[in-house]
């Protein structure tokens, strides 16, 4: 009688031989073992960054044991080789794992690589920050993680605020939450082979935080070609252009009980003729804005973050070494000029170059030893800012206690508002 998992032991005997000097994707993680089959994977600008890997386990050690035992929580590094021999590589934190065996009987692993705000995202938190900007406090709570590291290129220092307020929040949550509030973009860079920090021992993924002014990082020059039937040529091969119509006019304000009057600040920008004024309108709670400066600022913030997807651009391409946040030229395109050009999201897809025994595998989509991308781009020129995120809000009475200056009276200010110590805040009253 023919045994049905023959053809599955002669897969993963092939599959366990040493050849991954010549694969295309290789998966550095905790255990060993691992043949990646394909991986598919997004990549954002103000956002987050996740991978699923696709892999067979060839190590007989492994085989029968939970391999979210050993990967869950652990450091990975996801790497794609490039055609002049090099690598792209991606790293972060295995999330997730789930481990089950095919048709054929082969043990498989599908692996979740994220970024370390992992941890962040796991630590729910309430804290009153007294006297310090954003940065400060975006630096002090990602200090506390050995493994994460921040970076911030900015073109003027933060405000410094009397308070800022975590309320029952997780630590990831906030600082996205105050880098909104700031007009502040985002992105994760990832340490590749041959940077300066490679030599040293860097981070190898440090969040880069940046302003509407900061100079973007150059990327590669790309060429339109459109003919798919090139696999070797690493060129984008659709890129169209298309545009929306946003708001033109942003207008904030906010009551300042102490100066009896109201702070407001107006941001505009200019449109085609003919076009009417779209104006957003938004009431900020009571002192937000110490001065019509600041409140312009934020009224520009707001603007950019509502026209930064004014005009777009979706491509696609099998240019491995096209990153996030990164200004990159197309040349050769009949319609569009050179750019230069930002993507702010990424789509990433590749199958492992297994040889015979991938090709009894099968694959619906892509061939074995391809990669494809899909993003979305704008111009570099376009201010990038991301859209404010809501404050949590109180799901019912909460216990402070009225609190003021010693030896003087209680008073409340002109609105009848008093200064209260919450339970959870730290400090003496």
């Amino acid at each position: 009688m023919t045994d049905p998992f023959s053809l599955g032991r002669d897969i993963l005997a092939a599959l366990a031989t040493p050849l991954q000097n010549q694969r295309l994707i290789e998966v550095d993680a905790a255990a060993e073992g691992l043949v990646v089959e394909r991986f598919r994977g997004r990549e954002e600008v103000c956002g987050e960054y996740t991978f699923t890997i696709d892999c067979f386990i060839t190590g007989s050690d492994r085989r029968d044991e939970d391999i979210g035992d050993v990967l869950n929580g652990q450091p990975m590094t996801l790497s794609l080789r490039c055609p002049d021999g090099g690598w792209r590589r991606w790293h972060g934190v295995c999330v997730d794992s789930y481990q089950y065996r095919d048709m054929d009987g082969l043990p498989r692993c599908e692996l979740v690589l994220g970024s370390w705000s992992f941890w962040l995202e796991e630590r729910l938190n309430s804290e009153i920050f007294p006297q310090c900007s954003a940065q400060d406090v975006i630096e002090r709570i990602i200090g506390e993680y050995p493994e994460a590291a921040v970076r911030f290129d900015l073109m003027a220092p933060l405000p410094q605020r009397p308070m800022i307020t975590q309320y029952r929040e997780n630590q990831w949550a906030f600082c996205q939450r105050l880098m909104t509030e700031y007009g502040l973009a985002w992105r994760f860079e990832h340490r590749q082979d041959g940077q300066e920090d490679a030599k040293d021992g860097g981070p190898p993924v440090t969040l880069v935080v940046f302003d509407q002014h900061a100079c973007l990082p150059e990327g590669p020059s790309l060429d339109f070609h459109n003919d798919r039937s090139e696999e070797s040529r690493p060129s984008v091969t659709r890129f169209t252009d298309g545009s929306r119509l946003t708001p033109n006019a942003v207008q904030v304000a906010s009551w300042h009980s102490s100066k009896v009057r109201t702070v407001t600040g107006r941001a505009e920008a200019t449109d085609p003729d003919g076009l009417p004024v779209r104006e957003i309108y938004w009431h900020r709670q009571d002192a937000r804005f110490d001065s019509a400066e600041q409140a312009e600022r934020t009224a520009g913030h707001h603007l950019d973050a509502l026209r930064v997807l004014q005009r777009v651009h979706r491509g696609e391409s099998r240019v491995r070494t096209l990153a996030t946040g990164e200004a990159f030229t197309l040349s050769g395109h009949p319609r569009c000029d050179e750019g230069p050009y930002v993507a702010l999201v990424l789509e990433h897809a590749a199958v492992n170059n297994l040889g015979h025994a991938g090709e009894q595998l099968g694959d619906d989509t892509l061939k074995a030893g391809q990669y494809r991308n899909a993003f979305l781009a704008i111009p570099a020129t376009t201010p990038i800012a991301p859209v404010p995120r809501p404050k949590p809000e109180v799901g019912g009475p909460l216990l402070a206690r009225v609190v003021g200056h010693p030896g003087d009276a209680v008073t409340s200010s002109r609105d009848h508002q008093v200064r209260i110590q919450y339970t959870w805040q730290r400090g003496d009253a």
